[in-house]
C-alpha cells in the first residue's frame, strides 16, 4: 500500500511539472509578439497623360517659343487665381541625365471642395536646342473625408 502511494504521488508530481512546463510554455508563446516590419506609406500611383495632349504641349513649345522648364510646366498647369492663404505652387527640377530633365509642380491648397492638391511630373528631353515633353503623369491628393490622404490616381469625392 505504501508502494502505491510512493508511485502515484511521483506520478501527481512528474505530471505537475510537465503540466508547468507546457503551460509556461505556453505562456511565453502567447506573450511573445513578433512584429513583422510593414511599408511607411502606401505605393504612389499616378494618372498618365493622353499622348494626344502631349503633342499639343509639344506644337505649343515651337510656336509660342517656350524656352525654360517653368514656362513650359506653367503652360500645362498654370498657377490658380482663384486661391486662399494657404495655396502653394512649387516647382522642382532634377536631371535625369544631361540633357533629360523631371519637372515636378505640387500645387496644394486648392479652392474645391473635394481636392486639396494636384502633383504633376513632366519628363522633357533637351534636343534641337529646346525642350520636348516625352511624358506628363498626374496624381491627386483630397481633403479629410473626401477620400485618400496620400497622393494616388484615383479622383477626390
Amino acid at each position: 500500500m505504501k508502494y502505491q502511494i510512493l508511485i502515484i504521488s511521483i506520478i501527481l508530481v512528474l505530471l505537475s511539472c510537465d503540466d508547468s512546463k507546457k503551460n509556461t510554455t505556453t505562456n511565453l508563446k502567447m506573450t511573445t509578439k513578433v512584429e513583422l516590419p510593414t511599408s511607411e506609406m502606401p505605393l504612389e500611383t499616378f494618372k498618365t497623360i493622353a499622348d494626344t495632349t502631349i503633342e499639343q504641349l509639344n506644337v505649343a513649345i515651337m510656336t509660342k517659343n517656350l524656352k525654360t522648364e517653368t514656362e513650359i510646366m506653367n503652360a500645362y498647369q498654370p498657377k490658380s487665381l482663384e486661391v486662399e492663404d494657404n495655396y502653394t505652387y512649387t516647382i522642382t527640377q532634377k536631371e535625369i541625365d544631361h540633357n533629360m530633365k523631371e519637372v515636378k509642380l505640387v500645387e496644394e491648397g486648392l479652392l474645391d471642395d473635394s481636392l486639396e492638391g494636384v502633383k504633376t511630373i513632366m519628363t522633357l528631353k533637351f534636343e534641337k536646342n529646346r525642350f520636348r515633353i516625352l511624358s506628363i503623369k498626374q496624381n491627386y491628393k483630397c481633403y479629410e473625408n473626401r477620400g485618400h490622404r496620400n497622393w494616388s490616381a484615383i479622383l477626390c469625392q
